[in-house]
């Protein structure tokens, strides 16, 4: 997974091969970038829950079809659509993460 640690300019990112992902973005309290983290892999990854814990912590949960890799290993959905858990450290540092399988399509992220 590529960190994007520079100012971003107006070009825009390439992130991988999914047609939808999402970001972890973390800003400095003078509202510069100070880390931005895509979310990607071979197919969908829909992000649909966030949270931050009391020591900074993100935790992300959602969805995925295909493989993604989120600095732990890849997870790959035994279904057309799996749930995924993800936690990265305030500096964007992967914590762990996996899969929720489910059968059939599936729709794990929906049961989060």
């Amino acid at each position: 997974m590529t960190r994007i640690s520079e100012a971003l300019t107006d070009a825009p990112l390439t992130v991988g091969s999914s047609a939808r992902t999402g970001f972890l973005v973390r800003y400095a309290d003078d509202l510069k970038l100070g880390w931005a983290l895509p979310l990607t892999g071979t197919g969908d990854i829909w992000p649909w829950a966030l949270t931050v814990d009391s020591a900074g912590n993100i935790i992300v949960a959602g969805e995925l079809s295909g493989t993604a890799d989120f600095g732990g290993g890849p997870i790959t959905s035994s279904a057309n659509i799996d749930g995924f858990v993800a936690s990265f450290d305030a500096d964007g540092q992967h914590r762990y993460s996996f899969g929720l399988p489910t059968t059939g399509d599936g729709r794990g992220g929906h049961r989060l």
